[in-house]
C-alpha cells in the first residue's frame, strides 16, 4: 500500500521533481550532519565561532552581489531573457566582489578593531572569494532549476559537501585550527563552481549569440523591483539571522559565538535538506502556474502541511531534550549549545515551514510586503538581543528572547503567505493545533517515562 501511494505521488511532476532533489540532497546534507560530531572534537567552539563570523559577513555581503537579479532568473517566459539575466547577475557579482576586495585591502585594520581583532588579515582575500563563489552558485542554480535539470543540482550538492567535508576534516587532523574550517568551505565552493561551469558549457554555446546589452538593459528595468525591494528584503532577513553571531562577536567572545553557531547549524542543516529541495521546485511550479493563470492554493497547502508534519516532532523533542541530545552527540563541552537549541526550536520550526513558500511573494511580485515583514522582524530581533546583552548582560537570555520573537513572527508570516495563496486559514489552524498537541503529549510521556526509570 505504501509503495502504491509513493508511485501515485511520483506521477505528479511537482512531487517527482521534489523527490529527485530530496533524494540527491539527502546525501548532500547527510555528509555535513554526520561529520559534525567529528569536527566538534577536532575543532574548539572558538574555531566554530570564527567560521560563523566569516560566513555571516559573506552571507550579508552576498545579498548585494547580483543586486537581487538572481532571484528573477526563473520568472521570464523566454529562456533567452532568463539567460541575459544570468549574464547580468554574474557581471554584477564579479564587480561587487572586486569592490569588496579593494575596500578590505585598505580598511581591514578598522574592521578588525570593530570585532576586537577576531578577524584575521587573510580574510581580506577569503571574504571576496566567498562572496563571488556563493553568488555564482545561487545564479547558476536558479538557471539549472529553470531548465528542470534537478539531477544536476543534486549531484553538484553531493560533490560540494563531500569535498568540503574531506577538506575540513583534513585541516582538523593536520591541526590547521585558525582558518581550517574556512579553507575547507572555500575549497568545496570552488569545486562546485567548476563542476557547474563544466556542465553548462553547452548552454553557453547555445545561448551566447542571444546575449544582448540592449536586452539586458531592458530586462534590468523590467525587473527593477528586485534591486529596489528584494535586495533590501534579503539583506534584512540575512542580517536578522546573523544578528546573534555579529552581536555576540562584538559584545562577548568567539566561544559564545561557537556555541550558538553549532546550535543553529545542527538544527538547521536537517531542516534545510527538505525545505530547500521542496522550495526550489515549489518556486518553479508556482511561477509556471502564475504564468498560465492556474491556481496555487492546493499545491501550497500540501507543501505547508507536509513541512509542518515533518518538522514538529523532531523540533519538539529538541525543545524538551536538547541539552541531553547535544551533550550525547557532540560531547559534554557542547551542552550549552543544546540549551540554546531548546529555545530556538519553535522559531526554526516555523522558519522551516514558511521559508520554502516565502518565494510566493516574489512570484506574485509583492516585494514591498516582504520587505515590510523583514523590517518589522529585524527591529524586534535587534531589540530582543539588545535587551539580553545590554540590560541582562547574558547571552542565554538574549537567545531566549530572540527565539520567542522569531517564533511569533514566523508563525504569523506563515499565515500571511497562506492567505496570499488563498488557502483556508481555519483548516490549517485546526491542523497545526492537532499535530502540536500530539507532539507535546508524546514528549511529555517520554519525559515521564525517563523520570520513572531514574527513580
Amino acid at each position: 500500500m505504501l509503495l502504491s501511494k509513493i508511485r501515485e505521488y511520483y506521477k505528479y511532476e511537482f512531487f517527482r521533481n521534489s523527490f529527485i532533489l530530496f533524494s540527491g540532497s539527502l546525501l548532500a546534507y547527510a555528509i555535513p550532519i554526520l561529520i559534525i560530531p567529528i569536527l566538534a572534537r577536532l575543532f574548539s567552539p572558538e574555531n566554530f565561532g570564527s567560521i560563523a563570523l566569516y560566513l555571516s559577513i559573506v552571507n550579508i555581503l552576498t545579498v548585494f552581489a547580483s543586486a537581487g537579479y538572481s532571484h528573477s532568473i526563473m520568472l521570464p517566459k523566454k529562456d533567452n531573457d532568463s539567460f541575459n539575466l544570468v549574464i547580468l547577475s554574474i557581471t554584477l557579482s564579479l564587480l561587487f566582489s572586486s569592490i569588496c576586495f579593494i575596500i578590505l585591502f585598505f580598511w581591514m585594520g578598522t574592521i578588525q578593531n570593530l570585532f576586537d581583532k577576531e578577524i584575521s588579515f587573510d580574510w581580506k582575500i577569503l571574504i571576496p572569494i566567498g562572496i563571488f563563489f556563493t553568488s555564482f552558485f545561487q545564479i547558476i542554480n536558479n538557471w539549472v532549476i529553470r531548465k528542470k535539470k534537478f539531477k544536476k543540482v543534486s549531484i553538484n550538492r553531493i560533490c560540494q559537501t563531500s569535498v568540503t567535508a574531506i577538506s575540513k576534516v583534513s585541516f582538523g587532523i593536520k591541526k590547521v585550527f585558525d582558518s581550517g574550517l574556512i579553507y575547507g568551505q572555500i575549497i568545496g565552493q570552488f569545486f562546485s563552481v567548476i563542476l557547474y561551469c563544466f556542465w553548462l558549457k553547452n548552454d553557453w554555446k547555445d545561448n551566447k549569440a542571444l546575449i544582448s546589452f540592449a536586452e539586458i538593459k531592458k530586462l534590468s528595468k523590467r525587473y527593477k523591483k528586485f534591486p529596489q525591494f528584494t535586495i533590501f528584503t534579503n539583506l534584512l532577513n540575512t542580517i536578522s539571522l546573523q544578528l546573534p553571531i555579529l552581536m555576540f562577536s562584538i559584545f562577548f567572545n568567539k566561544e559564545i559565538v561557537g556555541f550558538y553557531a553549532m546550535s543553529f547549524k545542527l538544527l538547521n542543516l536537517p531542516l534545510s535538506l527538505i525545505g530547500l529541495s521542496i522550495g526550489r521546485v515549489y518556486f518553479q511550479k508556482i511561477a509556471e502556474n502564475i504564468n498560465n493563470s492556474k491556481r496555487i492554493d492546493v499545491v501550497t497547502l500540501q507543501v505547508v502541511k507536509k513541512l509542518f508534519l515533518i518538522g514538529v516532532f523532531p523540533l519538539s523533542a529538541v525543545f524538551f531534550f536538547g541539552d541531553h541530545i547535544f551533550s550525547f552527540v557532540l560531547g559534554s563541552k557542547w551542552i550549552i549549545s543544546g540549551q540554546y537549541s531548546q529555545f530556538l526550536s519553535w522559531w526554526l520550526l516555523f522558519v522551516f515551514v514558511s521559508s520554502p513558500i516565502s518565494i510566493l511573494l516574489i512570484a506574485l511580485e509583492k516585494q514591498k510586503q516582504l520587505l515590510l515583514f523583514n523590517i518589522i522582524i529585524f527591529l524586534f530581533r535587534l531589540i530582543s538581543l539588545l535587551v539580553g546583552i545590554l540590560i541582562f548582560r547574558d547571552a542565554f537570555i538574549a537567545i531566549v528572547l530572540y527565539g520567542i520573537i522569531g517564533a511569533f513572527f514566523w508563525c504569523s508570516f506563515t499565515f500571511y503567505l497562506l492567505k496570499n495563496a488563498k488557502v483556508s486559514l481555519w483548516d490549517f489552524t485546526f491542523y497545526i493545533m492537532k499535530i502540536v498537541s500530539i507532539a507535546i503529549s508524546l514528549n511529555l510521556l517520554i519525559k515521564i517515562f525517563i523520570g520513572i526509570l531514574k527513580c
